[in-house]
């Protein structure tokens, strides 16, 4: 996917996608994104997956275009057919944009014809007789000039990104790592959901943005994920991976198996205990929670009974 080109105010150009396949809330059960490329400012609205191109174009007048104005670009990976779809749709009830383009007639837009000037569409950098009215609009000015900057070296990074590194793709039965830094799940322990979770097959691909995984039913969280959170499997890490334990299943929700307890502390006048997980080396055990030891009673009363035991060995050799 190529880089955008650089714009050089808010809502210059648009981006607009959809999240699809979400648990319905309501009648609906997608999300239509739609991000200003300079600023990056979001406007999310809640939509049915079947979106036509004229409902889109309804949508977009009332959360954009009457706030921010006409973008001169949109782009979408939905195709080109359904953007040139929208924008018919959107040109039709949009008055504003054919007042605004040229004519070929008269080689001036019908604004400039009847009124003699040209709507602006960035803050003007006439004087004024209002001190703090000038201040404002130098400050948005230098602001929108810092934040070009900042878009032409991201570009340039960006591309600079993509001459050294092919974009990560996968193939429907492939399998893929999933970051998971923003998977929050319900489960006892935070044992190896720190770094990634999987492998999990991939069952569809939805754009070259977004793919559809086939998670365990307890994990109990939408299956669709931006493909940046996703990374290939290796052959090597796959089998080193295969080799170790499954989490087992308790009250429906997944846990790795508790081989003992290491050590505790006190922190923040809480208990934890370094756990060592069956099957997994020394160097993979974790510090956790009592809150998150509810299924491992015996390895409890076995670690106090152990401490309990050098207490009272200690005592005696005093």
């Amino acid at each position: 996917m190529q880089p955008l080109e650089t714009p050089s105010r808010p809502w210059q150009y648009v981006s607009y996608n959809m999240i699809t396949d979400l648990p319905k809330d309501g009648q609906y059960d997608c999300i239509l994104v739609m991000v200003d490329s300079f600023t990056k400012f979001v406007v999310l609205v809640p939509v049915l997956k079947k979106l036509k191109a004229p409902k889109l174009a309804e949508i977009f007048l009332n959360q954009v275009w009457k706030q921010y104005g006409l973008p001169e670009k949109t782009v979408s990976d939905r195709g080109t057919v359904f953007n040139n779809k929208f924008l018919r749709a959107l040109y039709k009830q949009l008055e504003f944009a054919y007042n605004n383009a040229i004519h070929s007639a008269t080689g001036r837009s019908p604004f400039m014809a009847l009124y003699g000037w040209q709507p602006a569409l960035t803050p003007s950098n006439v004087e004024t007789n209002v001190p703090e009215a000038n201040d404002l609009a130098n400050t948005i000015k230098k602001q929108w000039e810092e934040v070009a900057a900042a878009l032409c070296q991201s570009k340039s990074r960006l591309i600079e990104g993509q001459n050294q590194e092919v974009p990560v793709s996968f193939e429907v039965g492939e399998e893929a790592w999933l970051d998971a830094k923003n998977v929050n799940l319900k489960t006892k322990s935070n044992k190896l959901t720190e770094q990634r979770l999987g492998p999990f097959k991939v069952t569809e691909k939805i754009s070259d943005q977004a793919y559809c995984l086939e998670l365990p039913e307890t994990m109990r969280i939408h299956n669709v994920f931006y493909v940046g959170l996703l990374s290939k499997v290796k052959r090597n890490e796959l089998q080193a991976w295969e080799n170790r334990p499954p989490p087992i299943t308790v009250d429906g929700e997944e846990e790795y198996e508790v081989e003992g307890i290491m050590d505790s502390r006190e922190t923040k006048g809480k208990w934890e205990y370094l756990i060592k997980w069956k099957g997994y080396g020394p160097e993979e055990s974790t510090w956790e929670p009592k809150a998150n030891l509810k299924n491992t009673a015996k390895h409890l009363k076995k670690y106090k009974k152990i401490l309990r035991q050098k207490s009272l060995d200690a005592a005696k050799g005093l």
